[in-house]
């Protein structure tokens, strides 16, 4: 096993004193302490580390650096623990990658209504009208309930008198 030196060490710490506040301030219960963080850097990145460290970091491990390491959720989906088993440490490109929805996967019921609320109010363009025109012709719909059937009626009605009024 690689022995981390002293300033290693010192950096290590302050990453992990980081991420635990980082997480934590998200409502997760931080468990990892600094052998288990050790653990989960595995011997051959603290050595890259430790260069790295030797010869100064420059952008290497800068948060605008897809390929700096973080320490992240092993399922790409956040649980309310993270220990040893929950956490990995990875690029920071394949973190976010591991976070998006895969196929057969489903957004929760927050998702929907943050999606909704971004959404909500919007114009859309002539353009998008149009093209969602042409996907839904000769789609075939299902028997309206007749309570839906009378209410649209209504409107109707209601808009054609409005007119004739105007």
């Amino acid at each position: 096993m690689y022995e981390p030196t002293p300033d290693l060490m010192i950096y290590l710490s302050k990453w992990l004193s980081k991420s635990q506040a980082y997480q934590t301030s998200n409502g997760v219960v931080f468990k990892i302490a600094l052998p288990e963080f050790i653990q989960l850097i595995g011997p051959k990145r603290l050595k890259k580390l430790d260069t790295w460290l030797a010869e100064g970091f420059g952008n290497k491990m800068h948060r605008d650096n897809p390929y700096a390491w973080v320490l992240t959720w092993k399922e790409g989906r956040r649980c309310e623990i993270m220990d040893l088993n929950t956490a990995r440490v990875t690029t920071r490109e394949i973190s976010k990658m591991a976070g998006r929805l895969k196929a057969g996967d489903k957004h929760s019921e927050r998702a929907k209504e943050r999606i909704g609320d971004a959404k909500r109010g919007k114009a859309q363009s002539e353009d998008h009208k149009r093209a969602r025109s042409e996907v839904q012709k000769g789609v075939k719909r299902g028997p309206r309930d007749p309570e839906v059937t009378a209410r649209i009626l209504a409107t109707k009605a209601a808009k054609k008198l409005e007119n004739r009024n105007d």
